[in-house]
Parts: C-alpha cells; structure tokens; sequence
C-alpha cells in the first residue's frame, strides 16, 4: 500500500511537466511582439546630418551657391542622402507653404552647386543705393532654406534635417536688338519685311548669356489709353508715330501687359550678323510697338525697354530698295538703287583681269541684305535671264575675272529680306594685244 501511495505524485509531476513548458513557451513568444524586441535585441538609430559649408545667411551670394554636408550612422553606414530647397517669400522668412508639397531628391554626393531662382525684383540694398538709378542695375534676388537628411541602409532619414538659410542675387539679362541700324528718334521705317538679330547678354552666368526670350508686339492703336494717363502724350491712332522723347513718357507696364507677350523661346547665341527674328507680311501704312525680354538661369527677366536697344518703333512703309555701292576697275565708286539702268560704258579697259568690289545696306530702312550675284556677258544687261547669273545668292564682295579681247558687260545685284532688289550693269572692251 505504501508503494502504490508514493507512486501517485509522482505522476502528478510528470503530468504536469507540459502545462509548465507550454506557460514558459508562450511568456516566451509573447515577449516577441513589435514592441518587445527580444532579449539583446538593439533598436536602428537614425543617422544625424550636418552642413560642413555653404553660404553665410547674412551675406548674399551668387544664385550658383555650393554647399557641403556630411552625415553618421552610429550603428551603420550612411547609404546616401535626400535634399530640397524652398524658395522663399518677399519677407525672406521661411513658411510652412514654402515646403508644402516641396519633394525630397535623393543623391550619393556630399556637395554639390545649386542654380537657384532669384525671381524677386529690386534687391533692397540696391534700391537703396543712390548711385544706382537704372532699374536694370538693380539685382534680382530670393532667400532660400536648403535641407539635407542623411539616410541609413534601412531606409531611415535623419528626423531632423539639417539646414541653412540664405540669399542669393542675380545680375539681370541685357537684350539687344543687332543687324540692323537704329538711330531714329522717331518711329523707323521699314519695308513690309523685317529682320534682325538679338544679343541677351547675362554678366554673372557662366556662358555669359541669357537662356531664354520673349516678345511682345502690339499696333499703336491697340496699345492701352491707361499708358498715356497724365503723360501729356495724345493716345495714337492707327498709324501715327511717336517721338523717342513721347515713348519715355509712358508706362512700360501698362504698354506690355502680359496678355500681349508671346510665350518663353530658347535663345541660342548666334554670330553675327545671323537672323533671329523675322517679321514678314506686315502691312503697309502700320505702326507698332516691338519690345523684347531675356530671362537668366535664375528665372530674373529684363525690366526695362529701352529705345532702339530692346524696343523698336517702326512704320511700315514699303518700296524702300537696298543701297548698292560698287567700286569699277578704274578706282570709281557709284551708288545704284533699284534697275541697271544706265548701264555703265568703262569703254577700253588695258588689263584683261577685271576686278569689282561692292558693298549694299538697307540701314535707312531696318532692311537686312541676304546676298549679291552677277552675270557675265548676259544677252540684255538691264533683262538678264535666271540662267545667266554666274553664282546664286552668296555672301561675297568682289570678284576677279580674266576676259578675252573684246566687248563684254558685267552685272551685279543685291537683294534684301524683302525681297527687292538693285543692279549695276557695266560694260568695257578689252582690246586685242
């Protein structure tokens, strides 16, 4: 009996065994939820970040601005870093809309040069210089807040950006009409084609030119009544012209709304004296107003339209016919406009090699010329056929031709963007040895 009693608890224990490892088990996997990490597990540590150089914020800098950063992980490495820049407000201050909806790039660099916008017109310190009176002298600018996180390899960012704050100023763009001659103090007359060059030249970018331009063209009789208000200058009607010392009486903003300006082109430097614009099929007896902006990297645009420098006035007249200046074998210059008529007689000419030299301009109408040709021996100096001319239109100013004994006659022409056109016509006699 007392054997068979001591065997009893005996298996109370060993039936209890698994209810106790079950216990224990589930403390155990209890303790392996989200936010009980495990015994001897360590939490990721976000990576700090810190700006090693960059702008001073009370000291304006160039809209190029380098900055430099470098970022820790204390229990990893930093695989690499997002950044943004805010642009700012008129009050220089950073908002909360002026990061609303502002995205994060990501990089592997630790510096880099930013172009920033200075779109901000009329740096204050500009304006209140007083030796600084053209509006074209005074600098655009912004303030900026530039923000860099540096990331871990779990894909964790810095929770606490680094950043600094700063200035930046740009010079503005210069735009300025080439090609063609303006000299006028009144409208210019131009023929029912115009053309011209441009050069927008930008001092502090690095190809030191501008990026982009527009224009704007209106017909005086369009332009705003509002402009004229209190400037003494009657409101033109169609037609009219205006006089340098009028134009410089009225409100520029008023004259060029923005509804009346083309849309941003890219500008391309060209040599000169290449064509950027032209204006073809005007008509006859119209009077316009054309003014042209450039705009820089940093999106600051040309605020002034200055008389024949980035705006031109301008009549159309039509029947203007290009100045064609020849210089003959015996030394003597003469000016054609228009038909070969009279021909020229050299009569005897000793030296059988005939050298002529020319020169045409179209500047007392804003008339571009596009090139010059010429005949040889034509059947009818004042009529030569499309299939007499020696050369197509080409950009040369002389020629010199060897000619057998005996009569011959030589033609040269110009033309200009408009399509009209003057001849000289000679004729000589190379007499036989």
């Amino acid at each position: 009996m007392r054997h068979s009693y001591a065997f009893r608890p005996l298996l109370r224990r060993i039936q209890a065994t698994p209810i106790l490892s079950m216990i224990v088990l589930l403390a155990v996997l209890s303790g392996c939820g989200e936010d009980s990490p495990p015994p001897g597990f360590l939490p990721n540590t976000p990576p700090d970040t810190r700006i090693v150089s960059g702008p001073r914020d009370d000291v304006p800098v160039s809209y190029l601005t380098e900055i430099a950063w470098l970022g820790n992980d204390p229990d990893g490495p930093v695989v690499s870093y997002r950044w943004r820049i805010s642009d700012n407000g008129p009050d220089g201050q950073l908002d909360p809309a002026d990061t609303l909806g502002l995205p994060w790039h990501t990089t592997t660099r630790t510096d880099s040069i930013f172009a920033t916008s200075a779109e901000l017109d009329s740096f204050p310190p500009d304006v209140d210089n007083p030796l600084i009176t053209d509006p074209i002298d005074f600098r655009n600018w912004q303030t900026h807040s530039f923000f860099v996180s540096a990331v871990d390899r779990d894909g964790t960012a810095d929770p606490t950006p680094a950043r600094i704050d700063f200035t930046v100023t740009t010079l503005l763009p210069r735009v300025e009409i080439d090609v063609i001659q303006l000299t006028r103090d009144t409208c210019q007359p131009t023929n029912t084609t115009l053309a011209f060059g441009m050069k927008i030249e930008d001092d502090d970018d690095p190809d030191g030119v501008g990026q982009a331009y527009r224009t704007a063209m209106i017909a005086v009789e369009d332009l705003d009544p509002a402009a004229f208000e209190g400037s003494g200058v009657p409101v033109p009607s169609a037609g009219a012209c205006l006089s340098r010392a009028e134009y410089e009486q009225l409100d520029p903003s008023l004259l060029f709304p923005e509804s009346v300006w083309s849309p941003w082109s890219d500008y391309v430097e060209t040599d000169y004296p290449e064509i950027d614009l032209t204006l073809a099929d005007l008509p006859p007896g119209s009077s316009w107003f054309l003014a042209i902006q450039g705009r820089d990297r940093a999106g600051a645009v040309t605020p002034t339209f200055v008389w024949n420098r980035n705006f031109l006035h301008f009549h159309v007249d039509g029947g203007f016919l290009p100045t064609l200046e020849v210089t003959d074998p015996t030394g003597v210059t003469r000016s054609f406009q228009g038909a070969a008529s009279p021909v020229v007689d050299l009569g005897f000419l000793t030296d059988p090699q005939v050298v002529f030299s020319w020169h045409a301009s179209g500047a007392d109408y804003a008339g571009l010329i596009i090139g010059y040709r010429w005949a040889f021996d034509p059947a009818d100096p004042l009529e030569v056929d499309e299939s007499e001319w020696a050369v197509p239109w080409i950009d040369i100013v002389d020629l010199s031709e060897s000619f057998p004994p005996g009569a011959h006659s030589v033609v040269i022409t110009t033309q200009d963007n408009s399509g009209q056109v003057s001849t000289a016509a000679y004729r000589f006699e190379i007499p036989a040895d």
